[in-house]
């Protein structure tokens, strides 16, 4: 666990970074950036959000609840009954913030001078060399967030803002303070981390300090520790990746006010879409009472830890498609040669499991036996269940079941705190945040990232060892239930 001194921490947690920040007509915008007070909405955000909404939006059904440090974050809700098929938000295209693949942004309104020589105009293509070297749409888009958030888009962002999560309180990993990064526990994922923040500082070296932009540079003018908040151009790129939209031609991008607050769910309530015409519309999927919560899917196809690596977060109870979590952790252990894998290869039969109806009612046997596990949840299962039975990706091999245990145990022998270790964590974590103790949200999205991870594989490897008959490597399990 990292530590460090956190005083003065909690009212940085406390302090929404953003305020006014004034700027001259015209497009080129000459101020730089300077200190700016902190403070938090005058009404509450959800006053802030309505009144902005129903500026653009006279007859959303939608309103703002939550808090963006909360354990469940802000979400949008009904404000009233709605029917499936009706639209209970509509964005106009004015207020988007976008990215064409060819590095084109549209949606500011002027730029600072600080973005004026770090970038150019930020209306024209990118350019080739540029593209090369790393500056896809993604990280120009982040530039229109970066500007945005420093008063660069408009009347509408300089108060649209205020409702953006302050950075100490996001959780995505870029954002982790650097000396958290080993805590991941995933040297993949960390080297990415490294990787991406490297690139923002080769392409763009003059917007790396915490002073070039007026929320993280309040930071600094108040004496909050430094080292836990992120820099101004990783925390805007999480925002954009976190948070933004493809639009119906496939090639632009939108970073949507309001929509953005929508929190993911399997089972969504609502779809959306985005164009350059209409701007965005959200319609309800089903009949919604007053109150309830309108979710959208972020994206049907991604594990959790897919997720979290995008949105900063897991799902609770997992997901089906961590089944590619244990298809990774299989290539991974063979990639290092890691102990026990090749020699269960080599001994496993090269009949497919789905060819075996002995072995496929061994294997529901053995998911019966663990339903009822404090480590099960139906996502999770399904995940198990996916990887072992389900259809097998294209240039793919069927999962064979005692090597893929192998390549648990491994896998979980080379994590630095035990499954039980990082649920103690999370809930002395959660308990000094109830308390009201300075604990960074993003040390809560991190332990909840490993836990769920190895409550997964956990799960797959209680199954499998259950299924091969062997606590220790099923070396004594007949070929048929290998």
């Amino acid at each position: 666990m990292l530590a460090a001194n956190m005083l003065g921490f909690h009212s940085a947690l406390d302090a929404v970074a953003c305020a006014s920040y004034g700027l001259s007509a015209g497009h080129r915008c000459r101020q730089r950036v300077s200190a700016i007070s902190l403070q938090q909405p005058p009404d509450g955000p959800t006053a802030l959000f309505t009144a902005l909404l129903t500026e653009h939006d006279p007859l959303t059904a939608i309103t703002l609840e939550g808090s963006a440090r909360g354990s469940g974050g802000r979400r949008l809700v009904t404000r009233r009954a709605v029917s499936k098929g009706d639209i209970v938000l509509s964005v106009p295209a004015s207020l988007l913030l976008t990215a064409h693949r060819s590095g084109r942004i549209g949606g500011l309104q002027g730029q600072t001078e600080v973005m004026w020589e770090a970038a150019g105009d930020l209306r024209e293509e990118v350019g080739e060399e540029l593209f090369q070297r790393g500056a896809t749409w993604d990280v120009r888009l982040a530039l229109a967030v970066y500007e945005a958030t420093a008063g660069g888009a408009g009347g509408f962002w300089d108060d649209y803002r205020k409702l953006m999560p302050p950075p100490p309180s996001m959780t995505h990993p870029l954002c982790l303070p650097q000396a958290m990064l080993p805590e991941l526990q995933n040297v993949e994922l960390q080297a990415k981390v490294q990787a991406k923040r490297a690139l923002f500082q080769d392409l763009h070296p003059s917007l790396h300090a915490h002073a070039t932009h007026p929320v993280t540079a309040s930071y600094t003018n108040r004496g909050f520790p430094m080292e836990y908040i992120p820099r101004p151009l990783p925390y805007a790129y999480a925002l954009v990746v976190s948070r933004c939209f493809a639009m119906a031609d496939g090639d632009t991008f939108a970073f949507v006010p309001f929509l953005d607050m929508a929190q993911h769910a399997d089972v969504p309530t609502a779809n959306f879409r985005v164009d350059a015409q209409d701007g965005a519309t959200l319609t309800a999927l089903a009949d919604l009472k007053p109150g309830e919560e309108v979710t959208i899917n972020y994206d049907p196809d991604y594990s959790s830890e897919q997720l979290f690596a995008q949105y900063g977060f897991v799902p609770s109870d997992g997901c089906a498609k961590d089944a590619k979590l244990l298809r990774a952790t299989l290539g991974a252990a063979i990639a290092a040669n890691a102990p026990g894998v090749t020699a269960a290869a080599a001994a496993s039969p090269s009949t497919p499991l789905t060819e075996s109806s002995a072995a496929i009612g061994g294997l529901l046997a053995a998911f019966d036996a663990h339903r009822g596990s404090s480590l099960a949840s139906s996502a999770r299962l399904a995940a198990v269940f996916e990887c072992l039975l389900g259809e097998v990706p294209k240039g793919e091999e069927p999962i064979r079941p005692a090597p893929l245990l192998a390549a648990i145990r491994w896998r979980l022998g080379e994590m630095t705190t035990s499954l039980d270790e990082d649920a103690k964590e999370l809930l002395a974590l959660e308990m000094a945040s109830a308390r009201g103790d300075p604990v960074l949200p993003c040390q809560i999205a991190l332990v909840s990232y490993r836990l769920s991870l190895k409550k997964q594989l956990a799960l797959a490897a209680a199954v499998l060892a259950t299924f091969l008959g062997d606590e220790s490597g099923a070396k004594n399990a007949s070929p048929e239930m290998r």
